[in-house]
């Protein structure tokens, strides 16, 4: 039993992280629109991919820790539920044309 769950550790964790590697991947490619669509020079469009990468960061340091204090599989279920989430109410919302 205990090889069998470490194999779905390795799994679900492979998949986390390929996940996150396509986000960030969109987040870069969607920073030429942004810089039109708001009228800003690029380089303050570049801000979102800083300030991307330091929400994920803090993000993990806090999962980090609370998967410490609490079990590890459970807080592991719970970080993606967040970026699932998150990444659904940001797909579904309509475009602001201010």
């Amino acid at each position: 039993m205990k090889q069998r769950s470490q194999w779905i550790l390795l799994l679900a964790t492979s998949m986390v992280s390929f996940m996150s590697t396509i986000d960030a991947g969109i987040v870069n490619i969607a920073v030429p629109q942004i810089s039109r669509d708001l009228n800003v020079p690029m380089n303050e469009a570049e801000w979102v991919v800083s300030v991307y990468l330091v929400l994920i960061c803090v993000l993990l340091i806090f999962f980090g820790k609370l998967s410490d204090r609490l079990a590890e599989f459970h807080c592991f279920r719970l970080a993606p539920s967040f970026s699932f989430w998150g990444h659904s109410g940001v797909g579904s919302a309509t475009p602001c044309r201010c």
